[in-house]
């Protein structure tokens, strides 16, 4: 499995009153790189999420990106950042809720695989950035959520420990009654 610790969170910092902005960052991202993904797509993130709500995963998990230069998938085994990309200036204007909807999901959904996943703006990841023009406070809300996520995976970890346990102690019991009825 991938050592992914960040998922990193961009915006196309074109108003999101362009609609749709997915083909146009396509286009944007061929001219300027012409990096052609497996999925596909120029499209320099991960995944993409419309003015509408409307996500697509335009590279794969470990694929390189462009997005972060320090933080980009390279070399497959040491891809750390999932980048993911909102359609919108936030410098002018706040995700959508349809956006906001997705992100939340899209980070829950990570941290199935990946429960210590920290949500980071891209400016985190690399010098000179200012992207994606939210504040701090926005971009941590969705690590307090994932503090309270991961103590209820260490709880369900230790309850699936304590079940194998019993489930094996379970066996050796009866193991030893169909001994001991055995030999009466």
């Amino acid at each position: 499995m991938l050592p992914i610790k960040y998922i990193a969170l961009h915006h196309t910092a074109a108003l999101n009153t362009l609609t749709p902005q997915l083909y146009a960052v396509d286009r944007y991202h061929r001219e300027k790189w012409n990096m052609l993904s497996k999925r596909g797509w120029y499209v320099a993130y991960n995944y993409f999420c419309d003015v509408d709500g409307t996500r697509t995963q335009t590279r794969t998990v470990g694929e390189e990106t462009i997005a972060q230069i320090s933080h980009n998938c390279d070399v497959y085994e040491r891809c750390d950042t999932i980048s993911y990309c909102m359609a919108g200036d936030f410098r002018y204007q706040k995700p959508t809720t349809a956006q906001e909807r997705d992100f939340q999901a899209f980070v829950a959904e990570i941290r199935i695989q990946y429960p210590a996943v920290r949500v980071v703006g891209h400016r985190q990841l690399q010098e000179g950035r200012t992207c994606p023009e939210l504040p701090e406070s926005y971009i941590e809300q969705f690590n307090k959520k994932k503090e309270l996520d991961s103590e209820d995976a260490i709880k369900k970890e230790k309850i699936q420990e304590l079940q194998s346990r019993l489930d094996t102690l379970r066996a050796m019991v009866a193991k030893l009654f169909a001994v001991i009825k055995s030999r009466t």
